[in-house]
This record gives C-alpha cells, sequence and structure tokens, in this order.
C-alpha cells in the first residue's frame, strides 16, 4: 500500500510541474503602462548649491553642514583654472578681511590647496625668487607671500607652490600668535610684562641661598619682553 501512494504522489506531482511549465510558456506579459506611475528625475535643491560652492563660501556660511564640509572633497574634482581662482579669491579675502577666524582659515586652505590639490597639475621645476626665500627665513611672510606670487601669478609651477604653501601655513600659526600676544598686552595686570627692558628691571625679584638653584615649573614660558 505503502509503495501505490507514494506512486500515485510522484505522478500527481508531475501532472502539476508539466502543468506549470504549460502555463509559464504560454504566458504573455501584458501592457498596462495606463496604470503604471510615471516618475520624472528631479534635481536635489542642494546639489546644485554644493557643486557651486568655493572655499570663501565654506568660510563665512553659517550652516554647520556647509562650513565643516571637507576642502579635500570640493577640490578633488577642481581642474587647474578652477583651483587657481580659488587661490587668488582666498588671497584677496583673508587680505580684506578682519576677523581673525576667516583670516586663519582663509592661510590654511591655501595651504592646503598649494600643497595637496595644486602641485599635480603644474610643472614640477620653475623660479623661486631669492628675495621671497630671504623674507621667509626673516619670517616676514606677508613680504615672502607678495614676492612668490609675483612669480606664481604668470607662471605657476610646483617649486612656487610649496614655497607658498610654506609661507600660508606659518603666517596662519603667526597670526593666532600675534592676536593671543595682543589679547595679553591689553590685559592691564600683564603690562609690567611689556614695560622691562633689562633683567635688573625685571619688578619680580627671587633672593636664593648660597648654593640654590630655581626650578622653574609654569606651563607658559615668560619672557622679559
Amino acid at each position: 500500500m505503502t509503495n501505490a501512494s507514494d506512486k500515485n504522489k510522484r505522478t500527481s506531482n508531475n501532472k502539476l510541474l508539466s502543468f506549470l511549465k504549460q502555463r509559464l510558456l504560454q504566458y504573455k506579459p501584458r501592457e498596462h503602462s495606463a496604470l503604471r506611475p510615471q516618475f520624472t528625475m528631479v534635481p536635489c535643491p542642494n546639489a546644485a548649491a554644493k557643486t557651486s560652492l568655493s572655499t570663501v563660501d565654506i568660510i563665512v556660511s553659517k550652516d554647520p553642514e556647509v562650513r565643516n564640509r571637507s576642502l579635500a572633497n570640493l577640490c578633488s574634482n577642481l581642474d587647474k583654472a578652477t583651483l587657481l581662482r580659488e587661490c587668488e579669491s582666498l588671497d584677496t579675502f583673508r587680505r580684506s578681511s578682519s576677523n581673525l577666524y576667516e583670516k586663519v582659515r582663509s592661510c590654511f586652505f591655501l595651504y592646503a590647496i598649494h600643497r595637496y590639490h595644486l602641485v599635480s597639475h603644474l610643472p614640477p621645476t620653475g623660479e623661486i625668487p631669492f628675495e621671497g626665500y630671504q623674507y621667509l627665513q626673516q619670517r616676514n611672510f606677508q613680504k615672502a607671500i607678495d614676492a612668490f606670487l609675483l612669480i606664481h601669478t604668470p607662471q605657476p609651477s610646483q617649486a612656487i607652490s610649496s614655497a607658498l604653501a610654506k609661507a600660508y601655513y606659518h603666517l596662519g600659526f603667526q597670526t593666532l600668535a600675534d592676536q593671543v600676544r595682543l589679547s595679553v598686552k591689553h590685559y592691564p595686570g600683564n603690562l609690567w610684562m611689556y614695560q622691562v627692558d633689562l633683567a635688573n628691571e625685571h619688578p619680580k625679584k627671587v633672593i636664593l641661598p648660597p648654593n640654590k638653584v630655581l626650578q622653574e615649573q609654569t606651563p607658559v614660558r615668560m619672557d622679559l619682553r
């Protein structure tokens, strides 16, 4: 009985499979174009704004998503001409702005563009003016940048971009240090530090016993001037 029932099941299954195969072979898809929803591609409203952003827009933006955008993502698809225009607009903006944040961030944007993004589009060799090198050694970074730009504007190269990157990098930190120095100097309790010309005029004096050494453990360096 068991063998007969199994045989009947196999027969019925085979009939069902053959029936389904015939139905699949006879199936013809019907068109329902009238019932299908129509989709149209609508560009994202922020997509054009993101692609048309400039480096200055990122610095001055009040929107955190724009202000915190990566410079590398912005510069990755820019060509040589666009990068050169961005450098020119950033330098003009840096000179005209009175905001410390804008000036410092512009310096570091210029450093990054010259150091990492523009060099791949430029010839490897070029002229570096000796006058600009001297200003760089004297830590007169603004004059060094002016001297380097006289060569970079008509004939950009990897060499002059490397010099500009170094100058902008140090100018950014120098701008921050000048602001700290200015803030400390304008505090009334710190005026004595800027009224001392000689060590004997220092208002703070320490008298040590013989054979004793004074060890300074303050975290901030304190100079006479």
